[in-house]
């Protein structure tokens, strides 16, 4: 067997072909071939392309795996939470005093006990891409002073440039890039139903971006046309490289908004006004007078699931108990005693302390689901995971993978056989209990 520094140094010579899965190995080299199986002493067996056959690696060696075939994602309605921290995308068809049943369009239907699950999150079908760019300016309105360069729209002085997005939904997220040279001095305006950037009486909101920091502000057409909602004392000096990543959450339903900066959440604000602004123009106005003063960058409009993400990792309180909460954020506790089926909707039965008879909710009005802790206490985790495309990782002591399926054994769940397809990554379980694969952001465009 030639020796791993020995492959390493040659790999770069080597013709790679387009559907190989690729090895990152814990020295910052790289392998490339096709993955054949894991055993359970975490030993990787591949045919590396430039080996001539079979080469064993220790998991140690490796950091991470991403499967070249991997494509299809995973699109269902529920996320479960096991107890050793693995999540299962799935579609949520019965549950009984004991079992979950789901089903799955990459491993079939699945009868999982209730003593294994943690958590249902309902409502978490992958979120849609409205838009993605910009690739060029078309469909966009330019007022003045702005062109498109390198995958960017570039300010050439004060102007602005605006875009309706027709088929936004209620609830959006919204993302994207500026960088900026000197000082920025940007406002960035959403669910605007005017273009124009000048008066005060327009129904809107908007981002304030400069010298003093950043300030997320609603516009509005009555007496007091201005009102802040979250301030950010960040120094424009403070970013690395002039440049920082923005995402700003809308829920419509709930008049609630979340501004995310470089991904950290730096805060959340209600609107004051009882009804929620409903354009679709997004508009970026810039009050800088030199030549490429701003770089906007990555834009990306999304639906989003603002019940789910409300819910996401809040307490669940009594762990003797089951507990619900509905898409409205109202919890109860108590016991989930089974569901039945009605025409359209699969039916939860909840015995809450409160009342007389069992609550009758539908799945669809369900946002989280926690299950009361078990007493097992074999944590089952694996040193092993594998990522699947769009969400959801799954752990495994041994596989194997064939040209169509993935073969593994899983600690809770026994034998399993995954769909080659929907698996995008292998990667050491180096995270705590119950907390996300970190995996890249599959391209939904």
């Amino acid at each position: 067997m030639k020796t791993l520094s020995f492959i390493v140094l040659i790999t770069a010579a080597i013709q790679i072909p387009l559907t190989a899965d690729e090895l990152e190995l814990a020295d910052g080299g790289s392998l490339n071939g096709v993955i054949k199986s894991i055993t359970p002493e975490g030993v990787i067996t591949a045919d590396l392309d430039i080996a001539g056959g079979p080469v064993g690696l220790h998991a140690d060696m490796v950091t991470r795996v991403k499967f070249g075939k991997a494509g299809r994602k995973s699109d269902h309605d529920t996320m479960l939470t096991l107890t050793n921290g693995d999540r299962i995308p799935c579609d949520l068809t019965a549950i009984s005093d004991t079992d979950l049943t789901v089903s799955t369009k990459y491993a079939g239907n699945l009868t999982i006990s209730r003593k294994f699950v943690t958590t249902a999150q309902l409502g978490v079908r992958p979120r849609t891409t409205i838009y993605s760019g910009p690739e060029n300016l078309k469909h966009w309105n330019i007022e003045n002073n702005w062109h498109f360069e390198d995958g960017a729209m570039v300010s050439d002085g004060r102007g602005s440039i605006s875009r309706d997005f027709a088929t936004l939904p209620e609830s959006y997220s919204f993302s994207f890039r500026l960088k900026w040279a000197g000082k920025p001095m940007i406002k960035v305006y959403f669910s605007s139903e005017t273009p124009a950037v000048s008066g005060g009486k327009h129904d809107r909101y908007y981002l304030q971006i400069g010298a003093a920091g950043i300030e997320l502000k609603r516009q509005n057409s009555g007496k007091n046309s201005y009102h802040s909602l979250i301030v950010v004392n960040r120094s424009p000096d403070t970013f690395s490289d002039g440049e920082m990543k923005v995402e700003i959450h809308y829920d419509h339903q709930q008049r609630r908004l979340q501004l995310y900066v470089d991904g950290q959440l730096e805060g959340q604000a209600s609107d004051p006004f009882p009804t929620a602004p409903m354009g679709k123009l997004v508009i970026l106005q810039s009050d800088a007078s030199n030549a490429e003063a701003h770089r906007v960058s990555e834009i990306v409009l999304r639906d989003w699931n603002a019940a789910g993400e409300r819910h996401r990792s809040e307490d669940r309180g009594d762990f003797g108990e089951d507990a619900l909460i509905n898409n409205k954020g109202e919890r109860f506790g108590g016991r989930l005693i089974g569901s039945k089926k009605s025409k359209h909707d699969t039916i939860l039965l909840f015995k809450s302390p409160l009342a007389a008879e069992p609550l009758m909710i539908p799945s669809e009005e369900v946002s989280t689901l926690f299950f009361e802790k078990s007493d097992t206490k074999d944590a089952a985790t694996t040193p092993l995971v594998l990522g699947l495309a769009g969400s959801g990782s799954i752990g495994a002591r041994a596989c194997t993978f064939g040209p169509e399926n993935v073969n593994l054994t899983h600690p809770l769940l026994g034998k399993l056989k995954l769909d080659r397809e929907v698996v995008k990554l292998l990667q050491r379980r180096e995270w705590p209990e119950n907390q996300e694969l970190q995996t890249e952001p599959d391209s939904e465009e």
